[in-house]
C-alpha cells in the first residue's frame, strides 16, 4: 500500500485491504491510537479546533448511548440540531462536565478490559507454573 504524504489516519485506514492480515493488525492497533483524545464540549459557536485528527473531520462522540451514559447527552444535542430545534435544557446543562465524565468512563472501561484479560490469562496458564513457553514469531 502506498500512503500519500499528509494523509490523515482516517484516509490511511480507509485504504487498507481488509483481506490482508497486516491490514487487520493495523486496524486493530489504530483503535488504541485513536483513543485518549480530549473531549471538547461547547454550547454555541464551534471550538477553535473542531476537527478530530483520527477521523479527519468534525466528530460528535455519541457512539454508545446505551453503554455510556455521557454519550446520551451528546446524542440529544445532535438530534436537536438535526431536527432544527433547541437542545433540551438538561442536555445543555450537562455539557461542561461531560469531558471529565467521559474520561472517567474511559478509564473505568480500560480497567475492566485489563482485568478481564488478566483473568483469562490466569485461567489459561493455571497449572503451568515453571513451564518454559515458546513464543510465536512472525505474522499472526
Amino acid at each position: 500500500m502506498q500512503v500519500a504524504d499528509g494523509a490523515t489516519a482516517s484516509e490511511v485506514l480507509a485504504d487498507l485491504d481488509p483481506e490482508l492480515a497486516t491490514s487487520i493488525a493495523l486496524m486493530r492497533d489504530a483503535t488504541r491510537l485513536l483513543r485518549g483524545a480530549a473531549y471538547e464540549s461547547f454550547d454555541g459557536a464551534a471550538p477553535q479546533q473542531p476537527v478530530h485528527a483520527g477521523v479527519g473531520g468534525p466528530y460528535a462522540h455519541v457512539t454508545a448511548p446505551l453503554r455510556r451514559l455521557a454519550d446520551r447527552f451528546g446524542t440529544e444535542v445532535c438530534l436537536a440540531i438535526c431536527a432544527g430545534r433547541p437542545a433540551a435544557d438538561w442536555a445543555r446543562e450537562a455539557l461542561p462536565s461531560l469531558g471529565e465524565i467521559m474520561q472517567d468512563s474511559d478509564r473505568r472501561a480500560s480497567a475492566a478490559d485489563r482485568a478481564c484479560i488478566d483473568q483469562a490469562e490466569a485461567w489459561e496458564l493455571a497449572g503451568r507454573e515453571g513451564e518454559k513457553l515458546r513464543g510465536r514469531r512472525g505474522p499472526c
